[in-house]
């Protein structure tokens, strides 16, 4: 055998690894899985494609889904599937087309409320709330009392209404809410941000305690703990709030700058103006963009005697928050806080002599604060 294969030509060789190669690949052709065609797939299948993050036939699963819709609410349906298998700000184009398939759909409409807020940044420019609100509105006006629609079209307009910084309207829809189902503590904790960010701290106590009844023990700890604080501080139940934060930290939920900066707030509403200038400090050395800590630690220094310090941390708490709902909320930033955060600017201009910047200062802090 060796010698035969020794005789064999370079050329008969070749021919054979050649042939070989070929039939090894023809083998692998027809070994190979036969392709799925999203033509041959059946609606469950479809649907659980185009609702799979990671599956290769994704948006044609969706794009099929949208094609065999015989009904015009079924198309919608299927198009606001395919609009969350997008991007975030690519979405709202599908959301439309399910709006015009079925102007009468309420789902369809509060989805596209929805929708709008994708194109939010979290900044100053609150135009994307406007068409949030309008579609919400238009949801509310035309769904049946007590259904289903009417719960998912008003909690949409309260939360278009907080963004904006209308928490009174957002009070409104969410009380209307809790006619409806009392024993939703999530729609009660909203209730009480809404009515702490309306400069009605006391009836948010209330609120805010009452979430706190409506959860179970073992998961009372993971409640967020920030507006109930804020209350605390900003009903003179200083103790309470201190107490509080010590839990926090006991429980070990996370979240260390952002509870320094409301014991620091706690502190300086307690009247110990260097302590807390102190712990603020402190929690910016951890993280140098916490608000709620430049706030405190501004006031502390207006407070002391230092004005050169004191300004440039007001003004930067103001321009960063007073703007800008959602920042206002998210640390903090009530109407009375506020007010505290021009007055304290305007006592540090004074202690400068900037006595025109010093007035404005103050007249905001009235007209924020007038009580």
């Amino acid at each position: 055998v060796l010698a035969a294969s020794a005789a064999r030509t370079d050329a008969k060789m070749d021919y054979d690894i050649v042939a070989r190669i070929r039939h090894a690949g023809r083998v692998v052709e027809l070994d190979k899985p036969r392709p799925i065609l999203v033509t041959d797939l059946d609606e469950p299948a479809l649907k659980m494609r185009c609702g799979k993050r990671d599956d290769p036939l994704r948006m044609p699963s969706c794009d099929r889904l949208v094609e065999l819709a015989t009904t015009p609410q079924a198309k919608a349906d299927m198009l606001i599937l395919r609009s969350q298998a997008r991007p975030y700000d690519a979405q709202i184009a599908d959301l439309d087309l399910a709006v015009a398939a079925a102007p009468d759909y309420l789902t369809a409409t509060i989805a596209r409320a929805r929708g709008h807020l994708a194109d939010y940044r979290y900044d100053a420019d609150l135009r994307p709330y406007e068409p949030d609100w309008a579609d919400a509105d238009s949801a509310v006006s035309r769904a049946p009392a007590g259904s289903d629609e009417l719960k998912a079209a008003l909690l949409t307009r309260a939360t278009a209404s907080h963004g904006k910084g209308n928490y009174e309207a957002a009070i409104v829809d969410l009380s209307r809410l809790l006619e409806l189902d009392a024993s939703a503590a999530y729609l009660v904790e909203m209730r009480g941000e809404a009515l702490l960010m309306a400069g009605r701290p006391a009836p948010a106590l209330v609120d805010l305690r009452e979430t706190r009844r409506l959860v179970a023990d073992d998961r009372r700890k993971f409640l967020q703990d920030d507006d109930f604080v804020v209350a605390l501080i900003e009903t003179g139940n200083v103790g309470e709030a201190l107490a509080e934060l010590e839990a926090w930290k006991r429980d070990g939920v996370g979240g260390d700058i952002a509870r320094e900066a409301l014991r620091a707030r706690a502190v300086f509403a307690n009247g110990d103006a260097a302590e807390a200038r102190a712990i603020a400090t402190a929690a910016l050395g951890a993280n140098r963009f916490n608000l709620g800590a430049i706030a405190i630690r501004g006031m502390a220094s207006a407070s002391m005697g230092q004005p050169l310090d004191a300004v440039p941390d007001l003004t930067r708490a103001i321009d960063d928050a007073v703007a800008v709902p959602f920042k206002a909320a998210t640390t903090g930033m009530t109407p009375g806080h506020i007010a505290d955060l021009f007055l304290h600017r305007g006592l540090a201009r004074l202690q400068l002599n900037q006595t025109n910047a010093a007035r404005a200062d103050f007249g905001e802090a009235i007209r924020r604060a007038p009580d």
